[in-house]
């Protein structure tokens, strides 16, 4: 737990806790820095039946798909955290789970202020050089944790395309329950939007993680899923054949595609 007074910010720069990477000078932010704000969510969360309950979860995960522990940590999705309550929890769960998991953790959210681009170097983690819309390949026989607080159907969906095939066995995704998913729209909705998640559900682990924050609109609805070789290895042989890159009708994009984001950079 780190406690208040050794997060405080002083008149320089900011005595940080051991996640912390390089001091910044308080000027950049003025009296009232964002990382103050992080270092209270940090210790509300850290002592909260909640991270205890994802702990465990995330040990059960490891081990159902058979790997030692978590090497790397994919983000997407956070958020203006300088500006949004929830926000800067779900950014001080994913600090938390760096610290416990010491995964290499890598960041994009298109929404990104300069000043947050900066915080989260800071924090000891990458930022993801452009928009992959989610489409992020894992490497082989490392098991990543992709967290993806409250993000889109289309941009797990994306991941799961990335990903399709026995490979999966090394994801475990942080994010949006997939029952959910599928329980609140209709099937031929979900064939166009979303139709990996549906595909791949009968072959999932999910576990649903409680929603025992103070706060029930920061973490609510959320599960780990993860997807043990001995389901994928189940499969009928065609199930894995290679399929197109998922499209959207612009009308029914759920997150900030690629192309509306170099149109803002012309």
């Amino acid at each position: 737990m780190w406690g208040k007074s050794g997060n405080h910010l002083g008149k320089t720069t900011l005595n940080a806790p051991d996640w912390y990477q390089t001091p910044i000078s308080v000027g950049v932010f003025g009296e009232s820095s964002p990382i103050d704000y992080v270092s209270n969510e940090l210790e509300e969360l850290s002592i909260s039946e909640f991270y205890t309950s994802v702990l465990s979860i995330l040990h059960r995960s490891v081990s159902l798909v058979e790997g030692s522990t978590i090497s790397k940590i994919l983000c997407y999705g956070l958020g203006n955290f300088t500006q949004c309550v929830s926000a800067r929890y779900q950014l001080a769960l994913l600090l938390l789970l760096k610290k416990h998991t010491t995964a290499k953790v890598f960041v994009y959210d298109p929404v990104f202020s300069a000043l947050e681009c900066q915080l989260i170097s800071s924090f000891g983690c990458q930022l993801l050089p452009f928009n992959e819309e989610g489409k992020h390949t894992i490497d082989k026989n490392e098991v990543t944790l992709t967290y993806l607080p409250h993000c889109s159907k289309q941009l797990i969906n994306n991941f799961l395309w990335a990903n399709w095939g026995l490979g999966l066995k090394d994801c475990i995704i942080f994010g949006n329950s997939f029952s959910k998913i599928i329980d609140a729209q209709l099937k031929s909705t979900l064939k166009s939007s979303a139709c990996y998640i549906l595909d791949i559900f009968p072959y999932t682990e999910e576990i649903s993680i409680a929603n025992s924050f103070k706060y029930t609109d920061i973490f609510n609805d959320l599960a780990i899923s993860v997807f043990p070789i001995k389901k994928l290895s189940s499969v009928k042989r065609d199930f894995w054949v290679p399929r197109e890159n998922p499209k959207y009708c612009d009308s029914d994009t759920e997150f900030i595609t690629a192309k509306f984001v170099s149109a803002l950079n012309l």
